[in-house]
């Protein structure tokens, strides 16, 4: 089998657990620390990491002196689990030597968080409806938080962090393509999943409430605004930004907000055996 035929076959995953597939086959990582380090290595997208750095992200300030062993020894193990037909003392086409340190040498047919990338510069690039397909598909490959299920230690560094707060920045940009062009019902979903990572990112969940109200789900939209007012009280003892305010208030004002609220009225009459033109204790509703 060719390198190329062998890299269209590999498929990483770090938005969301890191996990990896031969096939429809998945890879056995190994041990948690081969994962971990892993991870490390995907979250920088192709990019080289140092071994500096890489135990610094691993193990931190008080490192063992064998840190830097380790991390040769986990890659030689990771190598011969990504390709089992390598032959000894051969690195491989995938975890490369690079500038001191490695890199995963992948793109967006064998890593998500490329993909994603790829997809999020076309949608920017192209803007309009178009841009609204490869938004939904691009939120679409986050499966959890980035680096899900390593040692909380290494997903605390910040090249994890970064992750979160591109998504959210993307979630931002497709929910205003949406609101712009008319295409909230097909990103509410997604946007509303990652405003659920991002609890006190006041300007996504601004933008959820309008989504969810443009897109028909009024009711929801005002339970996002009720949600995010309890949690900033609550955790923070703060009250929501004027924006947010002024979403969840345009939500109130739209037509299909409206009706909903005259049906419920009049529906709420019937039950009490008022007549129609009559509110309970004899004044009249219009």
């Amino acid at each position: 089998m060719s390198r190329g035929q062998t890299r269209r076959r590999l498929w990483f995953t770090v938005l969301g657990p890191v996990r990896a597939w031969r096939g429809d086959q998945e890879i056995d990582l190994g041990s948690p620390q081969a994962r971990s380090l892993l991870a490390v290595l995907l979250a920088h997208g192709g990019q080289s990491v140092s071994l500096a750095r890489l135990v610094d992200t691993m193990w931190g300030p008080d490192s063992p002196r064998t840190a830097v062993n380790a991390i040769h020894r986990n890659i030689g193990l990771l190598r011969r689990r990504i390709e089992p037909d390598l032959p000894a003392r051969r690195a491989g086409g995938w975890l490369v030597r690079s500038a001191g340190g490695y890199r995963v040498d992948a793109d967006g047919d064998s890593l998500d968080l490329l993909r994603f990338r790829g997809l999020v510069m076309r949608a920017r690039a192209g803007g309009g409806r178009g841009a609204i397909e490869l938004y939904h598909e691009a939120l679409g490959l986050w499966s959890g938080a980035g680096g899900e299920g390593i040692d909380p230690r290494v997903r605390a560094d910040a090249v994890f962090t970064r992750l979160e707060q591109e998504l959210s920045t993307v979630a931002r940009d497709a929910a205003d393509v949406a609101l712009a062009v008319g295409g909230a019902g097909v990103l509410a979903d997604a946007v509303e999943q990652v405003a659920g990572r991002a609890p006190f990112d006041e300007p996504l969940h601004e933008r959820l409430i309008r989504l969810l109200g443009a897109a028909g789900q009024q009711a929801r939209a005002l339970q996002s605004y009720q949600d995010l007012r309890r949690r900033l009280g609550a955790e923070l003892g703060l009250s929501p930004a004027a924006s947010v305010d002024a979403a969840r208030d345009a939500v109130l004002r739209s037509p299909r907000r409206a009706r909903q609220l005259r049906s419920a009225t009049l529906l709420s009459y019937r039950r009490m055996g008022c007549p129609l033109n009559q509110r309970p204790g004899g004044v009249s509703p219009h």
